[in-house]
């Protein structure tokens, strides 16, 4: 008998059949009980004979999908960084915000730099991506603090884009994350005349929201957002998007009124800052619960109720598509952000860590390349970090890199209570997974219909 090294999988039993998760590459095998008796936990091994033509299929097949240590040569991570560009173009047009809410991790929207972004600002950095990103599509991100506090400028990004694109021959699209307090009819109007897609900030039922999301003379927000929603921009057009925190761990309550509301899709994540370990546990708990309706809802083949639950669809969808995932987002890479100040960013995230801007559109529009370059290098996954030893990797990425910053001061460290987390549900959501059907897949994985 002959051993190959393994690499970091998970082996899951779901009803009575056999599979085989593959870290690295997000691969899920059914396996049989021959193959399954091959694989030597305890010892990460495989054993096979050499001399038979059965073992020898298998493993090929195996190390085609990535299982063995050597299976594949990582890629040229530093090549990849030097040639990488953005397309989406973040615009902090406010850092500052009518609303004191309790868990901002931008402290009161300002980001440790109250004030306004200059219309000259805003047009160079217009100017830099149109000129510089490849993409033949640029997406223009407005955001804040509360982007609808500098209306003027909002509209002024958006025109001037427009003749940027139409003159350069690229197409440009338009999105922005809002309390929705400011909304009013002719913001409304301009945003639906722009096909913005629109996220709303709300933490769930009246009761929960107002206990997180309030005005400076602490009043709660909800009915002025649920109103402004509903009157000028209806629930289906947009999206929400819910802070958990240790007062309200249950995401599956969240959910559901959310839906009930009818917005289009929704997203709801913990504030790790307001999350201890028993809000930890509940929230498993409760995530554990939304997965059980998930699938109850896919049973009787409801499935609008499942494609507007985002958490539990952004699994599927990654489970679906495979492949080697190394980092958690497009920071660094896919997106630039620009501050009030002209500074560049990897993420409207790190504007409030000014050691990590990488230069400033006043500048000459040069983008300090080893400073971004390494931040870059810093935020991938590579051998030496504690996560590529972790099963869930390939899906999870290493985790947000600013709360990543915010936990352990540390991009690639993960908060410990998120990975126990994640660990926990996962085995749900790919048994989930296993047991779409055809018709399934085809609703759920638009591109497979491609």
């Amino acid at each position: 008998m002959k051993t190959l090294k393994v690499k970091t999988h998970r082996l899951i039993k779901n009803n009575g059949k056999n599979y085989i998760f593959i870290s690295d590459t997000a691969s899920l095998f059914e396996i049989d009980d021959y193959v399954k008796n091959m694989i030597n936990e305890s010892d990460a091994l495989f054993a096979y004979d050499s001399d038979s033509e059965k073992d020898q299929e298998i493993m090929q097949i195996l190390d085609k999908a990535g299982f063995f240590s050597d299976s594949f040569k990582e890629p040229d991570w530093k090549s990849k960084i030097n040639k990488s560009q953005p397309s989406a173009l973040v615009l902090m047009l406010s850092q500052d915000c009518n609303l004191r809410c309790n868990y901002c991790y931008a402290g009161d929207g300002k980001y440790c730099n109250k004030g306004l972004m200059k219309e000259s600002t805003a047009k160079m950095a217009i100017d830099y991506a149109f000129d510089n990103f490849t993409a033949d599509k640029i997406s223009i991100i407005l955001f804040g603090g509360e982007p609808l506090l500098n209306k003027n400028l909002f509209k002024f990004c958006v025109e001037y884009s427009k003749k940027k694109a139409e003159k350069l021959g690229k197409e440009v699209g338009f999105s922005t994350t809002t309390n929705a307090t400011l909304l009013n009819t002719e913001i409304a109007k301009f945003i639906i005349e722009n096909k913005f897609s629109v996220t709303i900030s709300i933490d769930g039922d009246a009761k929960t929201h107002n206990r997180n999301r309030f005005y400076a003379n602490k009043k709660g927000t909800y009915d002025d957002v649920v109103y402004n929603v509903k009157n000028y921009l209806g629930f289906k057009n947009v999206a929400a998007r819910a802070t958990l925190t240790k007062y309200n761990p249950k995401i599956k309550d969240v959910y559901e009124h959310l839906y009930g509301l009818g917005f289009r899709s929704i997203h709801i994540s913990p504030s790790i800052e307001f999350m201890d370990k028993d809000a930890y546990d509940k929230l498993i708990i409760s995530y554990l619960e939304l997965i059980d309706t998930f699938e109850k809802k896919l049973k009787s083949k409801d499935y609008d109720y499942c494609l507007r639950m985002s958490n539990i669809m952004a699994f599927l969808n990654r489970l679906s598509r495979g492949g080697l995932r190394r980092k958690f987002c497009g920071a660094c890479n896919n997106m630039l952000t620009v501050d009030i100040d002209g500074s560049f960013h990897g993420c409207h995230r790190f504007v409030a860590v000014p050691e990590l801007s990488y230069g400033n559109i006043m500048n000459h529009n040069v983008i300090e390349d080893d400073r971004k370059n390494g931040m870059l290098e810093a935020l991938i996954q590579t051998h030496d970090t504690v996560c590529r030893e972790c099963w869930i990797s390939g899906i999870c990425g290493g985790g947000c890199p600013a709360e990543n910053m915010s936990s352990n001061k540390d991009l690639k460290r993960p908060y410990v209570l998120t990975c126990n987390y994640l660990k926990s549900i996962m085995p749900r959501i790919i048994e989930l997974y296993i047991g779409l059907s055809s018709e399934d897949k085809r609703i759920f994985f638009y591109y497979e219909k491609q």
